[in-house]
């Protein structure tokens, strides 16, 4: 599976990167930069925030100064960074 000159390198052919990976990351990054914009302007997603918002209570990555400007974020644009383990499976 593994070359010696690239020992983290994972060999995809081209159609494959084309018709499977690349329309499944698109379609997670969606989803996730979906779910960012809906808590940058005050709907809070039940799933991400939880039940009476218990998920972001004490949460260190949206503290009180976050959640006090929570709906007035409409101006705002988003970056997102996400690292993605990959493997194939065997069907």
């Amino acid at each position: 599976m593994f070359r010696d000159d690239d020992p983290f390198g994972w060999p995809i052919l081209e159609i494959e990167e084309e018709y499977q990976l690349r329309p499944g990351l698109e379609n997670i990054g969606r989803q996730i930069i979906h779910h960012i914009i809906q808590l940058g302007m005050g709907t809070l997603p039940v799933h991400l925030a939880g039940h009476q918002q218990r998920n972001l209570a004490n949460n260190l990555f949206w503290p009180a100064g976050l959640a006090s400007h929570q709906g007035q974020l409409k101006h705002e644009r988003y970056v997102m960074i996400q690292p993605y383990s990959l493997s194939r499976t065997k069907r």
